[in-house]
């Protein structure tokens, strides 16, 4: 019985809402007055006077769409900051993925002209090689050229000491026969 007479009076409201036919609002009692009422709520109005349901929930859904229009603009900016600062990451890489390839190619450059120096520097040793060569007798064509001359100096040298003694006896001989 509570809970119909409960029902009936919520539409009954509800009846008087939609025709516009609301009571008269009292006026707030010496007690309201004391209860220090927030004028801030959306359930008052600035006396203090409780304002009916669908200026209540119109205040309400105002709020939040005010509410999440500033979180939406709040969210774009962000998401433009987030969007700017991805953009600058990137362009850093692109930055820094160029210069890593203009790095390698200066250094494969310079690798290249240091093998072409020593390629230069091998084929200078090969040619005064090769310019040695022509200029120094080879080991068998000395050798068989220098084994007469050899050959020839130790009989010239044995025949020399030879004659050094020869002269030296004859020399022995002059002395004893003029001198004794």
């Amino acid at each position: 019985m509570a809970l119909d007479l409960g029902i009936r009076r919520l539409t009954d409201s509800k009846a008087m809402m939609e025709r516009g036919t609301l009571p008269a609002q009292v006026p707030p009692s010496d007690r309201s007055e004391r209860r220090r009422v927030n004028p801030q709520t959306p359930v008052h109005d600035d006396n203090g006077h409780f304002v009916p349901l669908r200026e209540y929930v119109e205040r309400i859904f105002d709020e939040r769409a005010a509410a999440l229009s500033l979180a939406l603009a709040n969210s774009e900016k962000a998401l433009d900051r987030a969007r700017t600062h991805i953009e600058n990451i990137f362009e850093e890489h692109r930055r820094a993925h160029s210069q890593k390839h203009q790095d390698d190619e200066k250094a494969l450059e310079a690798a290249r002209q240091a093998v072409n120096l020593r390629l230069e520097k091998l084929n200078e040793l090969r040619s005064e090689v090769i310019q040695d060569r022509g200029e120094y007798v080879r080991r068998d064509v000395f050798e068989s050229q220098i084994k007469p001359l050899l050959e020839f100096r130790s009989r010239a040298l044995g025949f020399g000491a030879l004659v050094a003694l020869l002269s030296g006896a004859v020399g022995a001989v002059i002395a004893r026969v003029l001198g004794a």
